[in-house]
């Protein structure tokens, strides 16, 4: 698995979902949060029909690269990770 995921942080498993591997659990929280909302819209998509637009490699790059900079260098992942907490707890409170 570590050889199949190389220097990247997103390895999908075929028939089994997305495995990602980060410095935190906050980073690796948003990480698969962003993995698992871009599938979604790409199931959507594909439900729609009709033939396949490819978007720009500069487009797709860039996504890349605002996701890795919201990862690493911001606490944007620590105040996702908190707001998940504080929404989980609301919906169904700890007994801590």
């Amino acid at each position: 698995m570590l050889e199949s995921l190389g220097n990247k942080h997103v390895l999908v498993l075929r028939n089994h979902g997305i495995a990602v591997g980060e410095s935190s659990i906050e980073k690796a929280l948003f990480l698969l949060c962003t993995v698992q909302r871009a599938a979604e819209n790409q199931c959507a998509a594909g439900a729609l029909g009709g033939e396949d637009v490819e978007i720009d490699v500069s487009i797709s790059q860039k996504c890349a690269d605002l996701t890795a900079e919201l990862i690493r260098e911001s606490g944007f992942a620590n105040e996702f990770f908190a707001a998940m907490v504080r929404k989980l707890k609301s919906q169904r409170p700890l007994p801590f």
